[in-house]
């Protein structure tokens, strides 16, 4: 059998593993009013200043925002990875 012949099968089987109409309806639903209440809130712009807030360093120890301010301007990074 092709694999077009595959997916059309799938695609009339009933499965429970496969999200119905309405379920993929809820959560597009769901998708779209989060998204919407997102945009409703106020998001930093560049050059806004940020309340004083408290992270942990690389070494685990908590730093101010406040403190580091007192030395110079503050840069953000961002790392995504799984090291």
């Amino acid at each position: 059998m092709d694999l077009e012949k595959n997916l059309e099968i799938l695609r009339r089987t009933p499965s429970s593993t496969f999200p119905s109409q309405a379920e993929q309806d809820l959560v597009r639903r769901f998708r779209e009013s989060l998204s919407a209440e997102i945009m409703k809130r106020k998001t930093p712009k560049v050059g806004d200043t940020l309340p004083v807030f408290n992270l942990a360093n690389q070494a685990g120890n908590n730093v101010s925002s406040a403190d580091l301010l007192e030395t110079g301007p503050l840069a953000f990074f961002f790392f995504r990875g799984s090291w």
